[in-house]
Formats: C-alpha cells, sequence, structure tokens
C-alpha cells in the first residue's frame, strides 16, 4: 500500500462530486474496467471486500498494470 499523491486526491474528488451531482459520464471501457476490477476486489481476503465504494476511474485506468 501507498498513500495517494495530491493529483489523486484530487481526480477522486471532483469525480465524486460529480456522481452526487449525477453529472459523472462513464465510457462503455471504463464502466467494463470497473466491473472488472469490482471482481478482482470481491475475491480478494482483504478486509473490506464487501463494501461497495467505487474506484477512482482516473486511477484505476493510470494503475490499470496492476490489475489487469
Amino acid at each position: 500500500m501507498e498513500d495517494n499523491n495530491p493529483q489523486d486526491i484530487l481526480e477522486v474528488a471532483k469525480e465524486m462530486v460529480a456522481r452526487m451531482e449525477g453529472t459523472s459520464k462513464y465510457s462503455t471501457e471504463e464502466k467494463k474496467m470497473m466491473r472488472a476490477y469490482r471482481d478482482l476486489w470481491a475475491q480478494s481476503n482483504l478486509t473490506g471486500k464487501d463494501v461497495p465504494t467505487p474506484i477512482g476511474i482516473e486511477w484505476l485506468k493510470k494503475n490499470k498494470s496492476l490489475y489487469f
């Protein structure tokens, strides 16, 4: 594990606001990546794997080599 950098935090905060305001839009590929990540996360042995918190799409795209 490592701490998020300030840019990662800013991006996910903007995304969260857009979700709350109902203005977020994800491409088909982004939705597919988020589903695949959730499936991998659900198979893990980590605490909190059942929490349905969405992953920040910009972070996931930047770090997709870690998961896919």
